[in-house]
């Protein structure tokens, strides 16, 4: 994959789930027919992986911030979750 951006400069938003469905280990759940535990399961160990990589090429300081990205990107997901419950609709 090309270096993609992570948000649209104009707009702010966060443009990396619009990378899921080209990633491969989206295709190969959908083509699996789901997501079931074992594919959730596969899919946690591969972004510890990927994580794991990272972490390991970055400064303190990077590493801090990555954090804190990482941290918010997933609040914005609960949040975005809760919201789809809640009102059925999304942003």
């Amino acid at each position: 994959m090309t270096d993609r951006p992570w948000f649209d400069e104009q707009s702010g938003l966060v443009l990396i789930d619009s990378y899921v469905p080209d990633r491969p280990s989206y295709q190969h759940v959908l083509a699996e027919g789901g997501a079931a535990d074992e594919e959730l399961h596969a899919q946690a160990h591969l972004v510890v992986e990927r994580l794991k990589a990272l972490e390991a090429s970055l400064t303190p300081e990077q590493h801090h911030l990555a954090t804190e990205a990482l941290c918010e990107l997933s609040v914005l997901h609960a949040l975005h979750a809760l919201h789809t419950q809640r009102f059925g609709a999304t942003v």
